[in-house]
């Protein structure tokens, strides 16, 4: 078991929902570098990057194109859900041959039930982008109003995504943050009766209440005004992604040795290759001495990754100059250069191949 403890921060995946026009795309706008995914077309009066593909397989091939590069985009914006849903059933449609989801496998609720498990293939496809390259989700939707009979109350009316009641429950369970908008209302008193009067307040909601459905696992306070700067706070430095792959090969063997771009990597064979015996205590004080005298030319991702390979030395046990052999063997580094001379290439590499670096010290220790 590999056992973590502490707070992880990880890109957000969230839903804003409300009725139309009240700006939930020029909110989305402000998310951090945002690209959208405008299946809707709404977006063509906002200076933003986007992408608008008129099918659900092209749909899909932006996601495959952004988990091979990102190209420095730390938002994606699908806007909105419920024309995306329209988009999946006309393809789920045009596949079985046939005009209605209703008739799907003969029907039956079949087509709805095919409906939520591409939903949630597609979310499984979003999380893989989320967590490779480090990007914060957004689906931007409608609301509309559904009569909703709970088992312990009476029935009333409450504000839902415009969706199927599956793939919406689907979308909701996957969300970090679940942002309900709407216009302010207030009541006032004529005639002896109290009668509800909206304003043009734009609030928002983050938790859930009885006529709406909201969520948030950031401790927002659940009632805001719509503007991105209340949720601001959330959008903390994520750590660096795992290194892009075009073809988003799995991680390597244990007994793998992780690769940079300047290396020369070495034959595969199927026996532990040998390797030269780890550093002497004097050779590592010679190297800690080397790095106290290293100049200081970091730049600010340089010094964060380095805090995060210092993290993880801390916390395995691993020292400097353990790391250092590991990296040298290979030809990652020339000899004897000081880790806090590496540069961002080599250390993003060392963090997404630690599991392989550990094991090969253990080796090394006779573990």
């Amino acid at each position: 078991m590999e056992i973590s403890r502490g707070k992880k921060i990880l890109p957000v995946k969230g839903i804003v929902y409300g009725v139309e026009g009240i700006g939930k795309t020029t909110f989305a706008a402000r998310w951090p570098e945002p690209l959208f995914l405008d299946v809707e077309r709404g977006s063509f009066q906002m200076d933003v990057a986007r992408v608008t593909p008129g099918t659900y397989a092209e749909f899909k091939e932006c996601i495959r194109q952004l988990c091979a590069d990102a190209q420095g985009f730390r938002t994606l914006v699908i806007d909105s859900a419920d024309w995306l849903e329209t988009m999946m059933i006309k393809h789920i449609c045009t596949e079985a041959n046939i005009n209605s989801i209703e008739k799907y496998e003969k029907g039956y609720g079949k087509g709805w039930n095919k409906l939520a498990e591409d939903w949630s293939t597609l979310l499984d496809r979003l999380d893989l982008l989320r967590l490779r390259q480090n990007m914060n989700i957004l689906f931007v939707a409608h609301s509309r109003i559904k009569r909703y009979e709970p088992a312990d109350d009476t029935g009333h009316d409450r504000y839902t995504l415009t969706m199927s009641d599956k793939s919406a429950d689907v979308l909701k369970k996957w969300s970090d943050l679940t942002l309900f908008v709407k216009y302010d209302t207030f009541t006032i008193e004529e005639e002896g009766k109290v009668k509800v009067r909206g304003g043009d307040k734009r609030v928002m909601f983050s938790r859930f209440h009885p006529c709406w459905d909201a969520k948030n696992r950031y401790d927002l306070p659940e009632k805001m005004p719509f503007e991105f700067r209340q949720i601001a706070g959330i959008f903390q430095r994520n750590p660096d992604p795992e290194p892009k792959t075009p073809e988003m090969k799995p991680e390597p063997e244990p007994d793998a040795v992780p690769k940079t771009p300047e290396s020369k990597t070495e034959p595969e064979t199927d026996a532990v290759p040998k390797t030269p015996e780890p550093p002497t205590v004097t050779e590592q004080k010679t190297e800690e001495d080397a790095e106290r005298r290293a100049p200081e030319t970091k730049n600010p991702e340089q010094e964060e990754l380095l805090r995060q390979v210092e993290e993880l030395l801390a916390t395995s046990g691993i020292s400097r100059a353990e790391l250092a052999f590991e990296i040298e063997k290979i030809g990652a580094v020339p000899k004897d250069t000081p880790i806090t001379n590496y540069n961002c290439s080599t250390l993003k590499r060392i963090i997404a191949g630690w599991k392989a670096i550990t094991h090969n010290v253990n080796l090394h220790r006779g573990k």
